[in-house]
C-alpha cells in the first residue's frame, strides 16, 4: 500500500510540474532567448575569442557584459519613466509629422 501511494504522489507531482504555467512560460522564454542569441553576432565573436583566449575568461567576460547591459537597460528604462519622456515621445511624432 505504501509503494502505491508513493507512486501516486510522484506521478501527481510530475503531472503538476509538467502542466504548470510557470514551467511552460519558463521553457518558452528560455528557448526563445537561446534561439535569438545563437543568431546574434556576439555569439560568433565570443566563439572566435575563445579560440585565442581562455574559454573561462571569455565566458566570464561575456556573462559580465550581459549582466552589466541588463542592469544598464533597467536603470535607463527607470530614468525614462521617471522623467515622463514616454508622454513626450507619444505626442512628438504628431507634432513633427503634422503638416
Amino acid at each position: 500500500m505504501e509503494e502505491s501511494s508513493e507512486e501516486d504522489y510522484y506521478s501527481y507531482v510530475k503531472s503538476k510540474i509538467a502542466h504548470s504555467e510557470f514551467l511552460h512560460g519558463f521553457i518558452a522564454s528560455l528557448s526563445m532567448i537561446i534561439v535569438s542569441e545563437i543568431g546574434d553576432k556576439t555569439f560568433f565573436i565570443a566563439a572566435i575569442m575563445a579560440m585565442r583566449h581562455s574559454r573561462v575568461t571569455v565566458l566570464a567576460g561575456a556573462l559580465g557584459a550581459l549582466v552589466f547591459m541588463t542592469i544598464l537597460s533597467g536603470r535607463f528604462q527607470t530614468l525614462i519613466v521617471k522623467l515622463e519622456i514616454i508622454v513626450t515621445l507619444w505626442y512628438l511624432p504628431i507634432i513633427i509629422f503634422t503638416p
